[in-house]
């Protein structure tokens, strides 16, 4: 009951019907420029109240052959991005300094609950007063050991998402992620990924939203053979959580969920 009215919740904010998980991966996968990723990304966060977003390099890139970048592709105010990288405030602004180790999307308001020093308070407050009051990040690993840092905000009232919904806000990141580097990156050369028959049925069965205790029960096998094939996967696909595992593997036609 509690999803279906922050699922309405979010229908009366963005003015239209909730975009599927899948509906986002199919159109975003259709996207041949950045302008059409960043009109699909933003029709797809703004189903959940959110109008504003950031993608940044927290660290040198050799997928896009840049250093450290703070709004490498965004929607906030230019005045906002000039003062944050004229004042370097990618090296002290909380949200990714003292949160760099997470690996979930987590709202800002966790971090301003933290013991904070006189500058990155006074981020916080600037970064207030520029219409940015509202939102979550999280951290993403590229596979050559680049860091992105992504936001998503809104400049109204504060959203209540439950852990559904942030599940969804979550897997639709990290698929404009891959878009990004597909569309931004330069041609990397990969090794081919061959996943094992045993492999391929374990992420299928993630793509399905089992656990690893019930993959464990549907296999036949134990919870900590499970957790090994999951390691090996995130290895071969040069990911670093389950949900980028499912997005790749789909992406790469090694599954179809």
């Amino acid at each position: 009951m509690q999803l279906k009215a922050d699922i309405e919740k979010s229908k009366n904010l963005a003015g239209d019907d909730l975009m599927p998980l899948m509906g986002f991966i199919e159109q975003s996968n259709m996207a041949d420029t950045l302008d059409e990723l960043v009109e699909c990304y933003s029709k797809a966060i703004g189903h959940f109240g959110f109008n504003r977003f950031d993608y940044s390099l927290m660290t040198t890139s050799t997928q896009f052959h840049r250093e450290k970048c703070a709004g490498l592709v965004t929607n906030y105010s230019q005045s906002w991005i000039d003062h944050y990288k004229q004042n370097g405030y990618i090296e002290d602004d909380p949200v990714y300094t003292m949160t760099a180790t997470l690996r979930e999307l987590f709202p800002w308001s966790a971090v301003e609950a933290l013991a904070l020093n006189k500058k990155q308070k006074a981020i916080i407050k600037e970064r207030d007063e520029s219409g940015l009051r509202n939102g979550h990040s999280i951290f993403i690993a590229g596979p050559f050991g680049e860091t992105i840092g992504m936001s998503i905000a809104n400049d109204g009232a504060i959203i209540h998402i439950n852990n559904d919904i942030l599940s969804q806000l979550f897997a639709i990141t990290n698929q404009f992620n891959l878009r990004c580097i597909a569309i931004l990156g330069v041609a990397l050369k990969y090794l081919p990924i061959n996943l094992s028959n045993r492999e391929k049925e374990v992420i299928l069965w993630s793509s399905q939203g089992k656990s690893n205790s019930t993959i464990a029960t549907l296999m036949g096998t134990s919870h900590k053979t499970v957790e090994f094939h999951f390691s090996s996967i995130f290895k071969k696909l040069h990911v670093n959580n389950r949900v980028l595992a499912v997005l790749k593997a789909i992406k790469e036609r090694l599954i179809s969920p």
